[in-house]
C-alpha cells in the first residue's frame, strides 16, 4: 500500500509538474494570481524590499501573512511557490496514516478530498497556497497536541510549537485555532503548560508579524482581506466576534483529544467561509468565495474524515 501511495503522490506531482505551466499563463480569467502574490512577496522580502507593497498581475494585493511568506522561501528559490504542495502532500500523508491508523484509509482519505473537492485540484494545478496553507497549521497544531504530554527534548518541543507560531503568521482565520487548543491543552496537559506553550506559540506569531506591520499600518494588505466577510452591514465586527466565541466556547467544553481540536477548528474556520459564501449567492455572485473552505478542508479531512474511515481510531 506504500507504493501504491507514493505512486498517487507522483501521479499528483507529474499532474502539478504538467499543468501548472499551462495554467501560468498570466491572463485575466485563467489560472490564478494566488501562487504569483506569494512568489513576489517573497522575492521581494529577499531582496530586502517591503512584501506588502507589490501587486499581482490582475492588481490584487497581497493577503498571505509574512509565515506563509518565510515557509515558502526555499520554494520559490527552487523555482515557485506552487511547488511547496509537494512537500507538503506526503505529510499530510502521514499525519492522516498516523491518525487513521492505516496508510491505505489515508490514501483513500487523501483522493477522496481531491476528487469530490474540485476546487483542491485546482488550487494543486494552479499553485494555490490555500491547500498548503492548511496542512502547514493543521501540522502544526497535531506536533503540539502530541507532545503536549509527552516526554520530548526541548529544542523538538520548541520547533513544534515555532512551527505553530510561524504557520499562524499566515492567514488571520487561523489564528481562532489558538482558543480551541488553549482549552485542549489545559485539560491533557495543566493549565499551567498549557499557558507556556499558548504564549510561545503567541510571541513567535507575533515577532513574526509584527515588524512588518509597524513598518508600513497601512500598506500591511493581509488586513485588508477582512473586507471579504463584508456581506451585511456590521459584518466585519460581527463575524471574527462570533468565531472567538465559537472557539472559546470549543475551548472551554474540551474533552483535550486531539480529534475534538481538529473537529472544533474545522467548524471554526468554516464558518466565515459559510457566512460568505451565503452572502455571495444572496447577492447573485455565485458560490466562487467558497474556494475559501481549501482553508479548513484538511482540519474536516483529519477529524471528520478520520472518524468515518477509522471510528475506532482514539485521536490523542
Amino acid at each position: 500500500m506504500i507504493l501504491v501511495a507514493v505512486l498517487c503522490l507522483l501521479a499528483l506531482v507529474a499532474t502539478l509538474l504538467v499543468v501548472y505551466p499551462m495554467a501560468n499563463v498570466h491572463v485575466s480569467g485563467k489560472g490564478s494570481d494566488s501562487d504569483d502574490a506569494l512568489d513576489q512577496a517573497t522575492r521581494a522580502l529577499l531582496q530586502g524590499r517591503y512584501p506588502y507593497l507589490e501587486r499581482t498581475y490582475l492588481g490584487n494585493s497581497i493577503s498571505p501573512m509574512p509565515g506563509l511568506l518565510m515557509l515558502a522561501v526555499p520554494f520559490v528559490i527552487l523555482g515557485g511557490s506552487a511547488y511547496q504542495v509537494i512537500f507538503w502532500l506526503p505529510v499530510i500523508f502521514v499525519i492522516l496514516a498516523r491518525l487513521s491508523g492505516s496508510s491505505a484509509k489515508a490514501l483513500w482519505l487523501l483522493l477522496a478530498a481531491i476528487a469530490l473537492g474540485p476546487a483542491l485540484m485546482h488550487g494543486i494545478v494552479t499553485g494555490s497556497d490555500y491547500l498548503v496553507n492548511s496542512i502547514v497549521v493543521l501540522a502544526g497544531v497535531v506536533l503540539t497536541m502530541h507532545f503536549a504530554e509527552r516526554p520530548i527534548s526541548v529544542p523538538a518541543k520548541a520547533a513544534a510549537l515555532a512551527l505553530l507560531g510561524f504557520s499562524l503568521s499566515s492567514r488571520g482565520q487561523f489564528l481562532f485555532v489558538l482558543p480551541v487548543m488553549a482549552g485542549a491543552l489545559a485539560r491533557r496537559a495543566g493549565f499551567g503548560r498549557a499557558a507556556r506553550d499558548i504564549a510561545f506559540v503567541t510571541i513567535v506569531a507575533g515577532l513574526v508579524t509584527a515588524p512588518f506591520f509597524f513598518v508600513h499600518p497601512s500598506e500591511f494588505s493581509p488586513l485588508h482581506t477582512v473586507h471579504k466577510l463584508d456581506v451585511f452591514p456590521g459584518a466585519e465586527v460581527i463575524v471574527p466576534a462570533l468565531m472567538l466565541t465559537i472557539a472559546l466556547t470549543f475551548g472551554w467544553r474540551s474533552d483535550g483529544s486531539l480529534q475534538s481540536v481538529l473537529e472544533h477548528s474545522f467548524l471554526v474556520l468554516m464558518f466565515p467561509v459559510l457566512v460568505v459564501t451565503v452572502g455571495g449567492l444572496l447577492r447573485g455572485d455565485g458560490l466562487g468565495t467558497s474556494a475559501f473552505g481549501v482553508l479548513a478542508t484538511m482540519f474536516g479531512v483529519a477529524s471528520y474524515g478520520v472518524r468515518f474511515v477509522a471510528p475506532s481510531a482514539n485521536g490523542t
